[in-house]
């Protein structure tokens, strides 16, 4: 009997362990960190019930976007600067989502592996940023414009870095 209680212990200490651990972890997680700076910067003009995804886009200028609900249940995306500023709000259903711009992106380019989309703003209008890869490695960047899925810009052959063995993307 005493071994079995010894052993529910340690697991119950090991398992307090690991919870702990991952707590930790997600607190100190850079992209969690912008999250909530970005609903810091948000809160004036729009609150969230229900954050959906983060996306954070960097350019001229870096933007941190949230998709999600506001606490009227209306599905919204919204954009602001890094440094705080003017909220960009729209609408989910009025703009393209980001399978749609995936599927542009990979629809004007059907060599190229799709990696990653975030929306931002770009010359003052909200943007799909697409990140692909091509067939010799190298990454490139399809804009797309969030309100009607024309093209804005493409930029291509940009060269992976790699450092010691780890690539960058």
């Amino acid at each position: 009997m005493k071994r079995k209680s010894m052993f529910i212990l340690l697991l119950t200490l090991f398992l307090l362990f690991l919870a702990g651990a991952q707590i930790f972890l997600t607190s100190v997680d850079p992209k969690i960190k912008k999250r909530n700076e970005a609903l810091t910067l948000m809160a004036p003009k729009v609150e969230f019930s229900k954050v959906t995804k983060f996306y954070w886009f960097n350019n001229d200028k870096s933007y941190y976007t949230i998709m999600g609900e506001d606490t009227e249940g209306k599905a919204i995306y919204a954009i602001t600067p890094e440094e705080g500023g003017e909220v960009t709000i729209l609408q989910q259903s009025a703009v393209v989502n980001e399978e749609e711009a995936r599927s542009i992106t990979a629809q004007a380019k059907p060599d190229v592996e799709v990696l990653e989309a975030r929306m931002g703003i770009l010359n003052g209008e909200p943007v799909w940023e697409v990140n692909y890869r091509m067939n010799n490695q190298r990454i490139g960047y399809y804009y797309i414009s969030a309100q009607n899925g024309q093209w804005i810009k493409d930029i291509e052959n940009i060269y992976k870095l790699v450092i010691y063995g780890k690539n960058f993307k």
